[in-house]
């Protein structure tokens, strides 16, 4: 599994690329008020400790951007000049797009 994150909160993309929240010990009830956050009060909580708020903004984004990765990799992997070095490729690819997303796709919404 790759870890994604930093401040002991990660994203766990496992090999069935889902990403998944690594502190989820909330009850139901908790997990689905947090889905009602905004993302600044998510960002907020767990600014103050909730780390597990970052479940939440996980499950919002993480899927999104990990397709949106695979499927830039899937058109660009022709260009890959040294395949030995694919995973340092690929999360170039991801920052690309982690970028993209929230600076152009976010802001339309």
């Amino acid at each position: 599994m790759q870890e994604l994150g930093q401040l002991g909160a990660k994203c766990v993309l496992s090999p069935g690329l889902t990403v998944l929240g690594v502190h989820s010990q909330k009850g139901k009830n908790q997990v689905n008020a947090d889905k009602d956050k905004s993302d600044a009060e998510l960002a907020l909580s767990y600014q103050s400790g909730d780390k597990t708020a970052w479940d939440a903004l996980c499950s919002k984004y993480g899927p999104r951007i990990a397709q949106y990765t695979l499927l830039e990799a899937m058109e660009q992997i022709h260009k890959i000049r040294k395949p030995e070095s694919f995973r340092g490729w690929l999360f170039a690819i991801a920052k690309s797009v982690r970028s993209f997303y929230f600076e152009i796709i976010m802001p339309q919404f």
